[in-house]
């Protein structure tokens, strides 16, 4: 083999390995929301020179801090646990979640209704593990009657929420990760 043929071939692999070692996605992966998340970004994308781990784990820890139950000082923990009926004001992002859910509520006649928590709580998948029974029949038939999506109100200017029910408790875990994904 001609030297010419050695150094060309010598050339085409250091030049395959530095394009390798560009085109390597960005990998960030963390836990957040109960459950763990896996971010890849093709290097070629313009948004991964500018993202970092940290960056993204604020926005997620942000988004949790707001929209956890299982927070007990979270956003939506506080307007749970609060027994008032009067307007209660809201962060942008809850607002949004908030909104957004209510607005799939109305198109699916409630099949999907965020108000449902105190009914998931009495079944124990809420926050308080210690709920390893069948909950009784009249707990049960008070938090189901109370539990729509019409119980709810919101208003823009400053966005707030008010339930009409002391005991309404919302969920927001059939949206609150997507959310977070879109963001």
């Amino acid at each position: 083999m001609s030297l010419l043929r050695h150094i060309t071939i010598a050339t085409i692999i250091f030049l395959s390995a530095c394009n390798a070692q560009r085109n390597d996605p960005l990998l960030f992966t963390g836990q957040t929301m109960g459950t763990q998340y896996s971010i890849t970004i093709p290097s070629q994308n313009n948004i991964a020179t500018t993202v970092n781990q940290s960056e993204i784990q604020a926005i997620l820890d942000e988004i949790n801090q707001k929209m956890s139950t299982y927070i007990s000082d979270s956003e939506l923990s506080r307007f749970n646990h609060s027994q008032s009926t009067d307007w209660q004001a809201l962060s942008d992002d809850l607002y949004t979640v908030i909104e957004t859910a209510l607005q799939i509520s109305e198109q699916t006649a409630g099949a999907f209704d965020i108000t449902i928590g105190s009914v998931v709580n009495l079944w124990g998948f809420g926050p308080d593990p210690s709920l390893q029974r069948i909950p009784d029949a009249n707990a049960l038939e008070k938090a189901s009657n109370i539990s729509s999506y019409r119980n709810i109100n919101l208003k823009t200017m400053p966005t707030a929420v008010k339930k009409d029910h002391a005991d309404i408790y919302l969920d927001l875990s059939g949206i609150a990760k997507g959310y977070a994904v879109d963001r």
